[in-house]
């Protein structure tokens, strides 16, 4: 009997996955907490950390009550924030967009409130193409929005690097093991997706690929007004001993927002 998975807010999707095969694996993938007591002061903006926080001018931030209370001006993860100075290296004020000023704290919060980075690598999903050739991979997540226009790029990463990519979409890079689908629309801060990777071993040299995604983008965490889009890209991988895949953002050095989940089935 297959396996299900409830996802919650993705509707149709654990169904999917029970008509489908049973579940390899099921990683939800988030960066840890920064060490540290942190404290806040409403007339400057500024946070501060009893230790060296090592982040810089740019980064992506979220906060968590912890024990404590969240500096009001500030939302709790999931929602995040660009660093937007670092005066020193235990101190610095957040903005809520790139091009934003610093969020203007109103109230103090209580010590016991935690940071961490709001990006986290993206996990190389494990396969076994010999025992299992006919696979997919579900993504669950959110890319942040780095580009100067917001656009995001999902990249399809595969190893070992000898396995090459070839999509039939003109934005495919069909020379590397990476394969960038572009989906630039207007400016957002972050994508929300769920994406299909399907693949199927044709030969010890040759697997078919097929990548569904549906998305959105948005300035904020709700999605409820975006505009959706899809995207259907199929091709080819040749090489053989395919033994992991990433699904990640490729001008975010594979990083993905936290929560990002990655459910592999096997048919």
């Amino acid at each position: 009997m297959a396996s299900i998975v409830t996802i919650p807010g993705v509707v149709g999707l654990s169904a999917a996955l029970a008509a489908r095969g049973s579940v390899l694996s099921d990683v939800t993938v988030n960066a840890a907490w920064l060490a540290g007591t942190w404290t806040a002061d409403a007339a400057t903006n500024v946070l501060t950390s009893t230790v060296a926080h090592g982040l810089a001018v740019g980064a992506l931030v979220s906060f968590g009550a912890g024990t404590g209370v969240i500096p009001a001006g500030i939302l709790a993860a999931p929602d995040y924030y660009y660093v937007e100075s670092v005066p020193t290296a235990t101190t610095l004020t957040v903005k809520y967009t790139r091009a934003g000023a610093a969020v203007d704290i109103t109230a103090n919060g209580t010590a016991g409130w935690t940071i961490r980075s709001a990006t986290v690598s993206a996990p190389p999903i494990d396969i076994d193409t010999v025992a299992y050739p006919d696979l997919d991979l579900y993504a669950i997540l959110r890319m942040p929005s780095r580009l100067s226009d917001g656009s995001s790029y999902p990249k399809i990463q595969f190893s070992p690097s000898a396995c090459r990519v070839f999509l039939n979409d003109a934005g495919a890079n069909a020379t590397s093991q990476n394969a960038l689908l572009y989906g630039s629309i207007a400016t957002k801060k972050h994508v929300s997706l769920v994406a299909r990777l399907s693949l199927r071993r044709l030969s010890t040299a040759l697997a078919a690929i097929q990548v569904n995604i549906v998305g959105l983008q948005s300035d904020a965490i709700d999605l409820s007004s975006s505009t959706p889009y899809t995207r259907v890209l199929s091709g080819s991988v040749t090489g053989s001993d395919i033994t992991s895949l990433v699904l990640c953002e490729a001008y975010s050095s594979t990083q993905v927002l936290n929560g990002a989940r990655y459910i592999l089935v096997r048919r």
